[in-house]
């Protein structure tokens, strides 16, 4: 049992640090859009791109140094593509075929999502225990 109680304290811990990390990213990536984009009128497709792409590897490389992940930036950037792929899709779906609205899809994809990709970085093998 004692095992078992190690594994989900680890489990639970990297589950803090992604989380944390991931608000804070999330924070940066809205602040960083907002500057460039609505404030500086910067172009939206060539800053979002910029602005998302430095974020993702600055992110992966926090969870990195703090221990959670392991170096692995090709799995993790995988892991992040099939999910961009599954949001994009689902997302289309839940709005154009069901009839929800673009917020309440996204909300719930964000949600779900957010969860599944730590199951999934688990599931290849970058997350640290």
């Amino acid at each position: 049992m004692n095992n078992v109680q190690n594994l989900v304290k680890k489990y639970r811990i990297n589950f803090q640090k992604y989380a944390i990390i991931g608000v804070i990213f999330s924070l940066l990536e809205i602040f960083f859009l907002w500057v460039f984009i609505d404030l500086m009128k910067k172009p939206t497709l060539a800053y979002s791109m910029m602005i998302l792409g430095a974020l993702t590897i600055m992110k992966f490389y926090s969870y990195v140094i703090t221990g959670m992940m392991e170096h692995g930036i090709l799995r993790y950037m995988l892991v992040l593509g099939v999910f961009y792929v599954l949001n994009v899709a689902f997302l289309w779906m839940l709005v154009e075929i069901i009839g929800l609205s673009a917020a309440i899809s996204s909300a719930f994809l964000a949600a779900a999502f957010f969860i599944l990709r730590f199951l999934m970085y688990d599931k290849v093998k970058l997350l640290k225990y």
